[in-house]
């Protein structure tokens, strides 16, 4: 049965340079599990590797999409499991690093296939967002499916819209519908989920958008609306990405541009770590990071021991 070392948390956790780390000692290679990563163009604003790091370490998945061809939980999990098919055939390990917690259970655990999309509800749906903001969308979801409207971004039109379209259906949640996926490769992995102290994860977050504006993240915003995205296109949806357009839109200033953008980073680690606190199978560890002794323990279940299996 393939086996797969995995490194979740949230996002300013640590995760990359830690990932390089045993990818160095165990002779990785590391599978992107994140879900604004996948695009082109996108390097600055998602803090995708940077290219010292991928010289360090072999990289999957990161900046292979084209911005304009949105990316399912779905899709991305036949990709990644090709990705790792190839990866186990050459006689490497997989060490997947994981921030999206629907695109990692797309890939360890499977999807059970949800409905197209309705035409005439979607329409229905995404004229009432236009009149309120998406008011009537939240309160219905609380009721319908309050899970997804807890993990979700208030602002994230897509996603909520998809979720209330969903229990309308099918009268059941997105998460009933996923759970027990019928598509699982039944890997085996030992994963760590890095749970940073919050006092430093909040200044982290800080430090590392003020480095994202000096690295050029509103010129790589420009250069993301000139290729012809919509800022409803889901990598402009992301968090940094969003802002980014209210500020060169003139809406907001930059000192607005930045609380927002840290707030609502903030915001979604704290999602993340819900979202991940729900999935079994991991185990949480505090900094700093024991990078010894996670070589050792990965080593030795690379050779042989017992992990979690993905069902």
């Amino acid at each position: 049965m393939s086996r797969l070392i995995v490194i979740a948390g949230p996002t300013a956790a640590g995760k990359t340079a830690l990932a390089v780390e045993l990818a160095r000692a165990l002779d990785a290679e590391i599978v992107n599990v994140d879900s604004v990563q996948v695009y082109r163009g996108c390097a600055i604003g998602s803090a995708a590797p940077t290219p010292e790091e991928m010289k360090l370490a072999p990289h999957h998945l990161t900046g292979f999409r084209d911005p304009r061809e949105p990316l399912s939980a779905g899709e991305f999990a036949r990709i990644a499991r090709e990705t790792i098919a190839e990866i186990l055939r050459r006689g490497k390990t997989p060490l997947v690093v994981a921030g999206a917690g629907l695109w990692w259970r797309a890939l360890a655990h499977g999807l059970h296939r949800l409905p197209p999309a309705n035409p005439e509800l979607r329409v229905e749906l995404q004229a009432s967002w236009k009149r309120d903001g998406g008011a009537a969308i939240r309160e219905e979801l609380a009721r319908a499916d309050p899970q997804s409207l807890r993990e979700l971004a208030p602002a994230d039109q897509s996603r909520l819209i998809r979720a209330l379209e969903v229990a309308r259906m099918t009268g059941r949640t997105i998460r009933q519908l996923q759970s027990g996926g019928k598509d699982s490769p039944g890997y085996v992995w030992r994963g760590v989920m890095l749970d940073p102290d919050r006092e430093n994860h909040r200044q982290r977050i800080a430090a590392r958008f003020d480095a994202m504006v000096k690295a050029g993240l509103l010129e790589e915003t420009r250069e993301l609306l000139e290729l012809g995205l919509n800022p409803d296109a889901l990598p402009l949806k992301a968090i940094g990405y969003a802002q980014a357009i209210r500020y060169l839109h003139g809406e907001i200033g930059m000192d607005e541009f930045r609380e927002q953008a840290i707030a609502d980073t903030r915001r979604y680690a704290k999602r993340q770590r819900t979202w991940f606190r729900a999935e079994p199978g991991f185990r949480w560890i505090e900094e700093p990071w024991p990078a010894a002794r996670l070589k050792d323990e990965f080593r030795q279940f690379i050779l042989g021991c017992e992990g979690r299996t993905g069902t």
